[in-house]
C-alpha cells in the first residue's frame, strides 16, 4: 500500500505485502528506487487489517483474479484503489467510482503511471465522487442478508 504522510510524497511510505516466485526480484528492483520500502511477505489477517486501515492507496497488481477481496475492502474503507484490470472486483468498482485507477494486466509501466500520478497529485487520493446508489450494492450488510436468505431457503 501507499501511505502519504500529511499528503506529501516526501513522507510517503511503501509497504508491500504478499509473496510469490518473483518476490525477491521485485524487492531488489523496488529498493533501488525506493530504499525505504518495507516488504512484509505473507501477512496474518491482523497484520493485513492494520496495513489496509493505515494505507491511503491500495495497489493490487495481480494479473488475474476472478474477484479479489482486498480492493473491495479498501474501497469500503474509503481508500483509493489502483488495480490491474484483470482483477474483476476492480472492474466493478471502477464503474461506480472515480477512486479506482486501472492498468492493463502485466503492464508495469501502466502501474507506474497510475502511482506516479497519485504521488504528483496527492489531493486526488482523497477526492470522493462516488455514485451513492451504486456503492450500496457493495455494502457487506446487504450482501450478507441476501446470502442468509438464499441459505435459509
Amino acid at each position: 500500500y501507499l501511505a502519504l504522510t500529511d499528503g506529501c510524497s516526501e513522507g510517503m511510505e511503501l509497504n508491500i505485502a504478499g509473496s510469490g516466485p518473483l518476490h525477491d526480484f521485485y524487492e531488489a528492483e523496488i529498493l533501488k528506487v525506493f530504499p525505504r520500502a518495507q516488504f512484509h511477505g505473507w501477512v496474518s489477517p491482523e497484520k493485513y487489517r492494520d496495513l489496509i486501515y493505515s494505507c491511503d492507496v491500495l495497489v493490487h497488481a495481480s494479473n488475474f483474479e476472478p474477484y479479489g477481496i482486498p480492493p473491495v475492502e479498501a474501497f469500503l474503507l474509503g481508500k483509493r484503489v489502483v488495480a490491474s484490470a484483470g482483477v474483476f472486483s476492480a472492474l466493478d468498482l471502477a464503474e461506480i467510482s472515480n477512486r479506482v485507477e486501472l492498468f492493463a494486466p502485466g503492464d508495469a509501466i501502466g502501474l507506474a503511471r497510475c502511482v506516479a500520478e497519485l504521488v504528483r497529485s496527492p489531493k486526488k487520493i482523497y477526492r470522493l465522487e462516488d455514485k451513492p446508489e451504486a456503492v450500496k450494492v457493495l455494502a457487506p450488510h446487504a450482501n450478507i442478508s441476501a446470502i442468509q436468505k438464499v441459505l435459509s431457503g
